[in-house]
Parts: structure tokens; C-alpha cells; sequence
């Protein structure tokens, strides 16, 4: 390149930087409002009035700090509500009563009212959300039997916003493992899916501590299934759920109460036992031209808490721990896979993706009718352990000194 052109190209720079520095300021660029005139919504609910026949938008959200190291006051958070023919007119509205512009890149949680799940198609409201380019997809999905405006105008128990309490009840269900939250990627890729119900979680408001106070809690989950309300969950459901499919990186923990004795009074002496799965397997078989579906859990345990005077660290007593802990995860998965399979006929575990993709000429074959298929699919359930343990306490002989 000669230092003619090395010279005009260093002069076409240079004239363009005023428009560089410009950008995002009325002087020239992308026009951008101060910070004191954004409001950030941080949770987004969204009903369905059926008398009316309209949607109903209701938001909570904060006025940004604009002072270096501000946090987020209690005057600073506000909710507001709005309704339309659809959706985006309802967000549209919200504008009439909302002073600054409103912006949606920090929405951490979406709440889908019981009218609206029970009564409505959910196309037009996944349509709204994944069209929505200000809407992260990693936002939480839950449902509510009541109104999702009820859950958004509710009082917060230990943050100042009602989105950081529900990211924070929502990073516990790993430790629970009676509850799952879907983001909204996972509800675009599943709900239009004919063979497979999705299962996100349900948030209701429970009684607190003081009279009359209530709190934010993840009771259960919500099946969806061709883009409707199909039933809810308990939270003992949800547990046998995880056990059959992974649906988080990491595993949750669920604790089993063992009952291995009776005291004086013939109550029983509870062992609290904590699994978790190490591994899960599902192969697929046929028989007479039928698939059958086959699970084997590969599992740890560990002893939380005991009631029993016996000793925790013999091979007896593991031997009779772990019995009890399979006997009752076979009946918990066995109750779950009846009322799904035999009673609701959906599929929730993704038995149908995984025929899919391990027998395709079978189910390029029989697709259209999974519908008859999956109902009569034996389903059977392994489990094996790798190892009891027995906790932090160590037993101390009496007399013996610690």
C-alpha cells in the first residue's frame, strides 16, 4: 500500500470519530436516555381475563441507582399493570402509567397465571416472549393457580425485588429436589412438541411465621402438554421425576426418611437418607415388535439424621438402609409413570426422544402412532449403589473418651 492511500484511509478515520463519540447521545448516533429515566423490569407476569377477553401485563420493576456504588432501594421498585387484546398491545399500554422507558434485558422470571394456563393456547404467549428480542431466554418459567399479578405485587420475604427472591428460591431446588424450573429457551423447544409434555415449576403464596404474613414458595410443578394445562405435580411427584430424567447439570438432592425401628411407643424411629445420582442409563428393547424402556440408576447415599439405636456402620444395617431406600424410589417412580402414562397419557421423561434417536427406522415408522404406543410401554427400573455414608458423627463406644 503506497502512503497515498495509507494517507486518505488515516483521514477517512479521522473524520468519522465525532460520529464515533457521538453515538449514543442526541448530538448524534443512537439516541439513549439517562439512567434516572429506565425503568428495568425484573419480572413479568402475564394473565388472561376471561370475561373480557383481554391479557393482563403486569410488571415490577426498578429505577436504576445513578450514583456509583447506589443499591436498589425499596422506593426505587414499583409494579404496574396493563391489559390489551394481546400481549404486545398489553405492553404497549403499559406505557400510559409507567414514566420511563421501560426495558426488559434484566427480566429474570416470567409468571404464567392459572386462567391463562387453563383457558388458553400458550402459542401467542411463547410467540410474545421468543419474539421479543429485549426478553433473555434464560429467564425462569413458572405458573400459578391464582392471578401472576397476585405473585408480582407480592411483598419479597428477604430481597428488596421480587426477581432476585425468585432467583434465589430457584438456585435452591438443586438442594431440594421437589421442584424444577424450565428457562424459557427449554419452553420455545418443548411446547410445541406433540409427543412431549414439558414440567415447570408452580409458585404459590403460603402462610409465614407472623399472622397474616405470607411468602413466596415453589410448591410442585405444572405438566404442560400440546401448548395446555395438563395437571400439577406434588412436590413428592417431582421427586421420582428427577430420578427418571436429568433436567439440570447437576443433580438435585433428595432426602428419603427410613423408618428403621419403633421406640416404647410404637412410633417410628425415622433414618433421613440422602441420594444422588451419579449415573442414569436408558437403553431401548423390543419384544414382539413393542419397545420396552429400561432405567438404571447408578446412585450414592449418605445418612443425614437418625433416630435408631443401632449401629449405622454395619453391613446389616446398610443392607437394610438401602432395601428401604430402593423399596421406596421403585414405589415413588412406579405412582408417577402410572398417572402419566396409563392415567394422562403424556409423556414427560422424553421416552419418545429417546426412541427417536436410537431406533429411527422404528419411529420414522410408527411416529403417528405414539399416541396408542406409549401407553402399553413397560418401563422397567434398576438400581445400583456405589456407596452408604454414614455422615460426620462417629460412633463413641460408652466410657470411651473423645
Amino acid at each position: 500500500m503506497n502512503k497515498t492511500k495509507v494517507f486518505f484511509l488515516i483521514v477517512l478515520l479521522l473524520a468519522n470519530v465525532p460520529f464515533l463519540s457521538a453515538c449514543g447521545t442526541t448530538s448524534g448516533g443512537v439516541s439513549l436516555r439517562e439512567l434516572n429515566e429506565l425503568n428495568v423490569v425484573m419480572v413479568t407476569g402475564i394473565d388472561y381475563d376471561n370475561e373480557k377477553k383481554e391479557y393482563v401485563l403486569s410488571i415490577q420493576s426498578v429505577k436504576p441507582a445513578t450514583t456509583k456504588g447506589g443499591g436498589i432501594s425499596k422506593e426505587s421498585v414499583y409494579t404496574a399493570k396493563a391489559t390489551g387484546k394481546t400481549i404486545m398491545e398489553a405492553s404497549k399500554n403499559l406505557r400510559a402509567s409507567t414514566s420511563g422507558k421501560l426495558i426488559w434485558f434484566h427480566s429474570k422470571s416470567v409468571i404464567l397465571g392459572g386462567d391463562l394456563v387453563k383457558s388458553k393456547d400458550l402459542k401467542e404467549v411463547v410467540d410474545f416472549l421468543a419474539r421479543n428480542r429485549e426478553i433473555r431466554l434464560t429467564a425462569w418459567v413458572l405458573t400459578t393457580h391464582g392471578k401472576a399479578t397476585d405473585i408480582i405485587t407480592a411483598k419479597p420475604n428477604s430481597e428488596v425485588t421480587l426477581g432476585d427472591e425468585l432467583e434465589g428460591i430457584i438456585s435452591n431446588q438443586s438442594e431440594w429436589g421437589k421442584a424444577t424450573v424450565l428457562t424459557l429457551k427449554d419452553v420455545v423447544n418443548l411446547y410445541e412438541n406433540p409427543h412431549q409434555g414439558f414440567v415447570t415449576g408452580h409458585i404459590v403464596q403460603k402462610e409465614g411465621i407472623k399472622e397474616g404474613k405470607k411468602i413466596l414458595a415453589i410448591e410442585g410443578a405444572t405438566v404442560i402438554f400440546r401448548r395446555r394445562f395438563l395437571m400439577h405435580l406434588s412436590n413428592e411427584e417431582v421427586k421420582p421425576y428427577h430420578l427418571l430424567k436429568k433436567v439440570e447439570d447437576r443433580e438435585p438432592e433428595m432426602i428419603f426418611n427410613i423408618p428403621l425401628e419403633k421406640d416404647d411407643n410404637e412410633e417410628e424411629l425415622n433414618t433421613a437418607v440422602k441420594v444422588e445420582v451419579k449415573d442414569r442409563k436408558k437403553e431401548v428393547t423390543f419384544e414382539n415388535g413393542i419397545p420396552a424402556i429400561s432405567i438404571q440408576l447408578n446412585m450414592d447415599a449418605t445418612i443425614m439424621e437418625t433416630g435408631t439405636e443401632e449401629n449405622l456402620r454395619t453391613d446389616q444395617t446398610n443392607e437394610k438402609v438401602l432395601k428401604e431406600v430402593t423399596r421406596q424410589i421403585r414405589n415413588h417412580t412406579e405412582r408417577l409413570v402410572y398417572k402419566v402414562q396409563k392415567e394422562k397419557n403424556v409423556d414427560i421423561f422424553d421416552f419418545s426422544g429417546l426412541i427417536h434417536r436410537k431406533e429411527k427406522k422404528y419411529w420414522r415408522e410408527h411416529e403417528k402412532d405414539w399416541d396408542q404406543i406409549y401407553p402399553e410401554i413397560p418401563i422397567q427400573l434398576s438400581v445400583d449403589w456405589n456407596i452408604v455414608r454414614n455422615g460426620m458423627i462417629t460412633q463413641i463406644k460408652q466410657g470411651e473418651q473423645q
